[in-house]
């Protein structure tokens, strides 16, 4: 775009994940917790980034992200926003 000084990029997705570790109850300490690989999560998101040559010396780079991520089935964090 405007004769090669500017680039666009942009992306959607959704991510489904099978079988997710969770601890087997979360109210016993972590050193007495068992991970099971159990449940559902999904990620969903947008992604948008731009290029641009502002004069012949500078150069701007620029993007920015949104993610849902979410367990949607599991035996103990069904409906629960997941945190890293």
């Amino acid at each position: 775009m405007l004769g090669g000084k500017l680039s666009l990029t942009g992306t959607v997705f959704h991510t489904k994940k099978l079988n997710m570790r969770v601890a087997n109850d979360p109210t016993l300490p972590n050193a007495q917790q068992v991970q099971l690989l159990d449940g559902v999560a999904r990620v969903s998101g947008i992604e948008l980034g731009a290029v641009g040559q502002i004069t012949d010396k500078w150069r701007l780079t620029t993007g920015c992200g949104y993610t849902d991520s979410r367990s949607i089935a599991s035996s103990n964090c069904s409906g629960k926003t997941v945190r890293p």
